[in-house]
């Protein structure tokens, strides 16, 4: 046999010998599970770590849990934006691929220099008032009001007049004034409600607008019919939801004048004969015609207060509308602008009561209480009476029944002397 050949055999002899020899133990190691995760070495991608779940989050074949992550944060380096730094949640604000954590940040203020408006100057509020992309904590005059800020007593707030009402360093716009009155929470009386006129009526350093009872008559202000007078009966007469205790009675006879039908002369238990409205303290006795004397006083008064010629008094008088009526009618007129006292006048024609007409017109009873216009003129006209009465019936001017009136008229406002006008008599 040639040595080649015997060579050859010899080889393959020795292969098929040792293939016989290794073979079962190549089937061992290829069913080999080193990690023992469940998956055998030739298919798991991280043989010497468990991790039967075999995250691969690069999809590099090599599984996350043999990939390094150095800052030990829970993401592998090969995707973590800041590999040496722990940052878990990837934050990257400026979308540039590095992590925030990774980003500088000079000072420090938590906002990474690619953003911070202010770059040397920690405002994690990044507040820029005039939206110039300088944060306002990097101007020198932030809020525009040429006041230097380190000067400014409210340097994020336009103040130029530098009001500190309560001298704290700190301005008036930069103080709270939470109910918007203009007066700053230190100093208001009433913080929660508007009052800018501060009023404390008790002196108790709670604004009236905060007191919850005013007038102490244990009825809330929010519910009281007059909460600056005490009235605990609550008593609205007329139902227009204003108490009487602050409804005007100009003759103080109990009797508030939207309900009073003689409200210039006192008449409690408002007597009225003729059911006309007008009660009998304001009726004068009626006569056939007018011929209404020239000079009485509060005629005289009235014309020269209002400015209306004597003749127009006396017509609306000879109509039979008593002096407290007409002193009525021209201040509404007086107060509201193209309405004339006739046009006033007119209404009580058609029978519409006071109530009705103030109400109409819009005007507060309390400014129409002309009693002092009227009531000023009532001595001089008794002293006028008196004397006729002195110089006696032989004087044939001021003889009973001839004082210059007209039977009937006499001197005094309407009613009030009826007895008198009686005893005297009238002119036949």
């Amino acid at each position: 046999m040639q040595p080649r050949s015997f060579l050859k055999w010899l080889f393959v002899l020795t292969s098929v010998l040792t293939m016989l020899v290794f073979a079962p133990h190549l089937t061992v190691l290829a069913q080999t599970d080193t990690d023992g995760d469940g998956i055998i070495d030739t298919e798991d991608n991280c043989p010497l770590v468990v991790n039967p779940y075999q995250e691969d989050a690069d999809a590099d074949g090599v599984g996350d849990a043999c990939e390094p992550d150095t800052d030990l944060d829970g993401v592998i380096d090969d995707l973590d934006n800041c590999p040496l730094v722990v940052n878990p949640a990837q934050e990257d604000a400026d979308s540039d691929g590095i992590g925030d954590a990774c980003e500088p940040d000079t000072d420090l203020d938590t906002v990474i220099d690619d953003l911070d408006n202010c770059l040397l100057v920690p405002n994690l509020d990044q507040l820029d008032t005039d939206g110039d992309g300088v944060g306002d904590a990097c101007q020198g005059d932030a809020d525009g009001d040429t006041v230097a800020d380190e000067l400014d007593n409210c340097p994020v707030v336009a103040n130029l007049d530098q009001l500190d009402t309560d001298a704290d360093g700190i301005g008036d716009a930069c103080e709270p004034d939470t109910d918007l009155d203009t007066v700053i929470d230190d100093l208001d009386n009433c913080p929660l409600v508007p009052n800018l006129d501060q009023l404390d009526t008790d002196g108790d350093g709670v604004g009236d607008a905060c007191q919850g009872d005013f007038d102490g008559d244990t009825i809330a202000d929010e519910l009281d019919n007059c909460p600056l007078v005490p009235n605990l009966d609550q008593l609205d007469a007329d139902a227009d939801g204003i108490g009487d205790a602050c409804e005007p009675d100009s003759d103080a006879d109990g009797v508030i004048d939207d309900l009073d039908n003689c409200p210039l002369v006192p008449n409690p238990l408002q007597e009225d004969a003729d059911a006309d409205g007008i009660g009998d303290a304001c009726e004068e006795p009626e006569e056939d015609d007018c011929d209404f004397r020239d000079d009485h006083p509060v005629a005289l008064s009235l014309a020269a207060e209002f400015g209306v010629d004597y003749s127009v008094i006396a017509g609306w008088r000879c109509e039979g509308f008593g002096f407290g009526e007409i002193a009525h009618a021209l201040l509404i007129a007086e107060q509201v602008e193209g309405t004339t006292a006739d046009d006033v006048l007119q209404m009580r024609r058609d029978g519409e009561g006071w109530g009705n007409i103030k109400k109409h017109y819009d005007v507060h009873p309390s400014s129409l209480a002309p009693g002092q216009v009227i009531s000023g003129h009532h001595d001089s006209e008794d002293e006028a009476e008196d004397s006729a009465e002195v110089d006696g019936p032989g004087n044939s001017e001021n003889a009973p029944g001839h004082s210059g009136d007209n039977p009937g008229h006499g001197g005094n406002p309407p009613g009030q002397d009826k007895d008198k006008d009686k005893d005297k008599g009238k002119k036949k």
